[in-house]
């Protein structure tokens, strides 16, 4: 129970902090749709499959895991754990709340709130880098680990289940530490350092499609794992706005190569060219 206030009551302060932003009406309204039909999933999956389960499996363990083990649906969580790195890098440590609200609300909710007119310049020092390097070479791992466990009752003689768990802590984690990272003052690096992590999400963006099993992108019986499709729909949806001119044919432009290369890989191309 104390996990479940923790997280909520950190939820709370970003969604109240970050609508305190001076955004637009039709942000305001965008980022409020993008919430509530996330969690509305959410909530739905909590309440249907949680009671199948005993007090020893924590509720985030089991909807980590179910949006990771399938192919389909980790093609989805894939799409948000590569563009995460990425766009958290964009943000202004004064405006931290913001990447509050998106891990713990819902990413595309986040950037309906945070979307300058332009992609700002930003700088990296090599311990970032690297911190970027670890992020997606453990990505892989992550997706084996919850093909090769399985969520019961008890998990603690799953080695794959407890390996799987401990890559989940170090993603949040370093995900969260990112922007503090950045910010020590260490030997800078030329941004163009950004295409071989453009190329090494890309490549597994497209193992991501190469893995597929089904026909069907969207797993509608899994709840949670529909409210990530969603999340990482809006988000490229985004994105792909924010990196364009605004004009029809530069988001579909910026769509088109999303979809080709994958949402992370085109916002790394575009900051290493600022």
């Amino acid at each position: 129970m104390n996990g479940y206030i923790l997280y909520f009551s950190v939820l709370f302060y970003g969604i109240y902090n970050s609508i305190n932003i001076e955004t637009t009406k039709n942000q305001l309204m965008l980022s409020v749709f993008f919430i509530a039909i996330t969690w509305y999933y959410i909530l739905t999956w909590m309440d249907k499959e949680i009671r199948d389960y005993d007090d020893n499996t924590d509720v985030f363990d089991k909807a980590y895991h179910q949006v990771s083990n399938e192919s389909n649906n980790w093609f989805w969580s894939y799409q948000l754990l590569a563009l995460v790195p990425i766009w958290v890098l964009t943000i202004p440590i004064s405006q931290y709340h913001v990447i509050l609200m998106g891990f713990f609300g819902a990413i595309s909710g986040s950037m309906s709130l945070w979307l300058p007119k332009d992609l700002p310049k930003i700088g990296l020092n090599w311990l970032t880098y690297l911190a970027l390097l670890s992020v997606y070479a453990v990505l892989p791992a992550m997706k084996h680990y919850a093909q090769h466990s399985e969520l019961n009752h008890d998990n603690n003689g799953d080695d794959n289940y407890i390996t799987f768990g401990w890559i989940t802590w170090y993603l949040h984690a370093i995900l969260m530490l990112l922007p503090f990272i950045n910010m020590i003052n260490i030997e800078p690096i030329n941004n163009l350092w950004l295409h071989p992590i453009a190329l090494i999400i890309m490549i597994q963006h497209w193992f991501c499609l190469w893995s597929i099993e089904s026909p069907y992108l969207f797993d509608t019986d899994n709840k949670c794992a529909t409210s990530i499709s969603i999340d990482a729909i809006g988000s490229t949806m985004l994105i792909c706005y924010l990196m364009s001119d605004k004009s029809v044919s530069s988001i579909i432009h910026y769509l088109v190569k999303s979809i080709l290369i994958s949402p992370g890989a085109t916002l790394a191309l575009e900051l290493a060219t600022q």
